[in-house]
């Protein structure tokens, strides 16, 4: 999952900086279409593709100021209409046809009766096939929540776009701030949320068919699948005692319908200036609480709370920082900060990718739906929309997603904790039940624990059965696993290591980065073999390695790994070998003749000092093309004995077989 850079997409009008930064938009924009809603200023439609460009605009009063904003299309069948022909022509056809009927009228009436009623017919098929002849003409409407600040009123405003101007179709009063809009066409209904009321309105005549009434002020709204609406409201504290204060939010779900089907209220600590952000995902709500830096998830319908994690700690973004937050999918956020966008791995705890702005960001705008398939599995190449406000423009950048596992994420965190993190997972494997393969009671971290015992606590909360890691496992953080790693060093010595629960942490995706790695395990060849397969080395460590290991495997292993690196990054480093001492060992073993070209590129070979291993080479490689000569002219010479000289020229003779043979014994 990745971040591109971003870039503008138009700047804003020159109004204040409290209108400008303003800005709303329509819940169908896309990666080709954006339809902007500025208060104190217009109401536009940009084309994307293949660059900006304004193709609609309505401007507003400098005092009026956009809530929301929703953009809909009417598909209408109109008759074909063609040009008329010219009078003149029409004159010369009216008179041959009146010279005609003079002509036709000397004859009997009996004679042209059936013409006539032919002709009848004909008028009336292509009466029938003009009147089917019709085009499909597309009417787009804009809907938007307004606030007057000269009228002191809010208003609901309806604007059907015309070529080069707009027509304005309704316009009422609301009693309070119109916060989301959203049309229903499959029941012709708008649905309306204001601060006090959620009600859906006739989108023909704006009649009310459904009201609900909030029971506390409307904060924030998401429509979901399956015509599902989230609204959050909030209520506060009436309490002048700092000590007494809180805050209540109540969670409810409501259908386009009117029908509310779960509803949940939740009181927090504090008072009136507590403030919060919302997304939903997947059924998953994601909140942020501005006052602790914490995103907390809970499990919709039934609002269980799923994880809690603080920003500061983890990912090091600070409280006051964070402007917005969206959840393009499940497990994954966007946090909006004024200085750039992180994207976050809630699961993981894992930063994927930030982007820092040149320009302080106000909010985020739009972020477009991942593509998926019929299974719902997310399309990873796939160059997904995000549109943000930012300073005086409105900005763009695009990013994908992975597969949300840990292989996918691994490496990606660039943001440290700080120095004071806790580990939330510590203090539940203090006490592994000891019904879990009988695991002691004795805290994991403890330096007087045995080898064996801290491997075999370790090993027991790991969930590890298999010896190495499986995404079945228990599912810990990148934190977790790096005190595990610094614990065991800084405890056992090398002769001491617990081997099997070392060995499982080599193979999971999340040890950590040591930068003298091979030389703390080099008293455990098993342990050394694991670290050179599974773990993150450098090519340094490695070629370093290679210079001074005399074990036939351990030497082989360095080998494969070595040649897994991208060869334009091996030439500086191919440098620190010993090239002579290795070319020898390549050639005792005979194994890794694929590294020899690469230190010759790199090191030459006139600068040997020993002159024999150039011979061993030059013999060595003769040796291999004599035996591939000699089995050239083996497989000719079968060729000729067989009356085939096809397999010789490279062609493959099909030779019949009997179906069964007969063969005669003679003893004597």
């Amino acid at each position: 999952m990745s971040l591109t850079d971003i870039y503008q997409l138009t700047k804003l009008p020159r109004v204040s900086a409290e209108l400008a930064s303003l800005v709303q938009i329509t819940s169908d924009s896309d990666s080709e279409f954006l339809k902007l809603g500025i208060s104190g200023s217009s109401i536009s439609k940009y084309v994307l593709k293949p660059s900006p460009r304004l193709i609609w605009s309505k401007s507003l009063a400098p005092g009026v100021a956009v809530g929301c904003i929703e953009s809909y299309t009417v598909k209408t069948q109109i008759a074909k209409t063609t040009e008329d022909e010219e009078p003149k022509e029409e004159e010369d056809a009216q008179d041959e046809d009146e010279d005609k009927m003079d002509v036709d009228s000397e004859e009997p009436i009996e004679e042209n009766k059936d013409e006539d009623i032919q002709d009848a017919d004909q008028v009336e098929e292509e009466q029938e096939q003009q009147a089917q002849e019709t085009v499909e003409q597309i009417d787009e409407y804009f809907v938007f929540g307004a606030y007057d600040k000269s009228k002191k009123r809010h208003t609901l405003q309806t604007l059907k776009v015309l070529p080069n101007d707009s027509e304005l179709v309704h316009e009422s009063v609301s009693a309070s701030k119109i916060l989301s809009l959203r049309v229903d066409q499959s029941s012709n209904s708008l649905i309306v949320i204001t601060e006090e009321e959620i009600k859906g309105l006739d989108l023909t005549t704006y009649e009310t068919k459904w009201s609900l009434k909030t029971l506390y002020v409307t904060e924030y709204v998401k429509y979901l699948a399956n015509d599902i609406i989230l609204v959050i409201e909030k209520s506060h504290s009436k309490s002048r005692s700092k000590a007494n204060q809180f805050t209540k939010l109540n969670y409810r779900i409501v259908t386009l319908s009117g029908v509310e089907v779960n509803s949940k209220i939740i009181e927090h600590e504090g008072g009136n200036a507590l403030s919060y952000k919302y997304d939903v995902v997947d059924g998953v709500l994601y909140q942020y609480f501005v006052e602790s830096n914490e995103v907390v998830s809970y499990q919709l319908p039934h609002f269980t709370q799923l994880k809690s994690i603080n920003l500061q700690t983890h990912f090091d973004i600070k409280q006051g920082e964070v402007v917005g937050i969206n959840a393009p999918a499940l497990d994954r956020v966007l946090i909006i900060t004024k200085a750039g966008i992180h994207l976050l791995n809630i699961r993981f705890e894992i930063q994927l990718s930030f982007i820092e702005s040149a320009k302080s960001i106000h909010s985020i705008l739009s972020v477009e739906a991942p593509l998926r398939n019929n299974a719902g599995v997310i399309n990873q190449a796939y160059q997904n929309f995000i549109v943000v406000s930012r300073g005086n423009e409105i900005a763009g950048l695009s990013y994908t997603l992975d597969s949300n596992t840990i292989r996918d994420s691994i490496g990606k965190q660039t943001a440290s904790a700080t120095a004071s993190a806790t580990i939330n997972e510590i203090p539940s494997i203090l006490n592994i039940p000891s019904t879990v393969a009988q695991a002691p009671t004795t805290e994991l971290f403890d330096s007087s624990l045995s080898s064996f015992d801290f491997d075999k606590n370790l090993y027991t909360y790991l969930q590890a059965t298999q010896g190495y890691y499986t995404d079945s496992d228990r599912i810990v953080t990148s934190s977790f696993i790096t005190r595990c790693v610094d614990f065991i060093f800084a405890t056992y010595s090398s002769t001491q290591l617990p081997e099997r629960v070392l060995t499982y942490l080599l193979t999971h995706p999340l040890f950590p980065y040591l930068g003298d790695l091979l030389s703390r395990l080099r008293s455990s060849p098993r342990l050394l073999r694991q670290a050179i397969v599974t773990s993150n080395i450098s090519l340094r460590e490695l070629i370093s390695e290679l210079n001074t290991t005399e074990n036939a495997e351990i030497f082989k292993d360095l080998i494969t790994r070595i040649l897994e690196f991208p060869k334009s990054s091996l030439g500086s480093e191919f440098k620190n070998l010993q090239t002579q001492r290795i070319i020898a060992k390549i050639i005792e073993l005979d194994y890794g003749f694929e590294l020899v070209s690469l230190l010759i590129d790199a090191n030459g070979i006139l600068m040997w000092d020993d002159v024999e291993y150039v011979d061993q080479l030059i013999a060595l490689v003769e040796g291999k093309v004599s035996t591939l000569q000699g089995n050239q002219s083996l497989i000719s010479v079968l060729d000729v004995l067989d009356g085939k000289s096809g397999l010789a020229e490279g062609v493959v003779v099909k030779k019949a077989l009997p179906l069964y043979s007969v063969e005669t014994l003679t003893f004597n």
